[in-house]
């Protein structure tokens, strides 16, 4: 028991004397909106081009720490602005796909083949719905969450194959995030398609990834 104190007592210690602040004093856009990623130790501003996915990552992170940790109404505040820039800015609209990076005001740099964006802006949206008690982001994670759902089944439409048909393969990234943004999204949902995706997770796990021979996950 004693162990597990002492380590909840040092990440605690981590989070609201250095991780939080740092960001906060640093990465926070205070004029845009969001959260710049290219920040030096020293908190300089390397380049002004933000990462999409980090603004989910942020986001969810500020809200889980105010749900959790301590009621700091400016972790609210930066979640806020984390989930509102990513709905004005960081969605394509031709196809609902995010961006991978935009520039500081929100302009559309480029996509990649991947969902991960999206689905760190689904748990910040959840974990936002939590924190501020405003259910309407809670659905915009569940929407969210279907249309991720769809980009994966329509695959190649959406998500262009990593390898050529001659190398039949596949990873566990995919498999397992969409699992926890599943378990995240449950908090403020009972929607069908969360469980749909647990089931199917834990399926593709056990078929695919568990290698009990070599106690390994691989």
């Amino acid at each position: 028991m004693k162990y597990w104190q002492d380590w909840n007592r040092k990440y605690r210690a981590e989070l609201t004397g250095n991780i939080m602040p740092f960001w906060m004093e640093h990465g926070f856009d205070r004029k845009n909106g969001g959260v710049y990623t290219c920040v030096d130790r020293d908190g300089s501003l390397m380049d002004t081009t933000k990462s999409v996915w980090f603004q989910g990552r942020f986001g969810w992170m500020a809200a889980y720490a105010y749900n959790h940790i301590e009621k700091n109404k400016e972790w609210l505040k930066a979640s806020k602005s984390c989930c509102e820039f990513l709905e004005k800015h960081c969605f394509d609209p031709a196809d609902g796909r995010a961006y991978f990076e935009v520039t500081a005001e929100g302009v559309g740099l480029r996509k990649r083949r991947y969902v991960f964006s999206e689905c760190f802006a689904a748990i910040a949206y959840a974990e936002y719905s939590l924190a501020s008690g405003r259910k309407e982001w809670g659905e915009k994670a569940v929407e969210l969450f279907k249309r991720i759902r769809k980009f994966v089944a329509e695959g190649d439409k959406y998500m262009p194959a990593k390898y050529e048909p001659a190398l039949k393969a596949q990873g566990h990234s995919l498999t397992m995030i969409l699992i926890n943004v599943a378990n995240v999204l449950k908090q403020v949902s009972d929607d069908p398609a969360l469980d749909a995706q647990i089931t199917e997770s834990i399926g593709l796990l056990t078929k695919y990834f568990i290698h009990p021979e070599f106690k390994a996950l691989a």
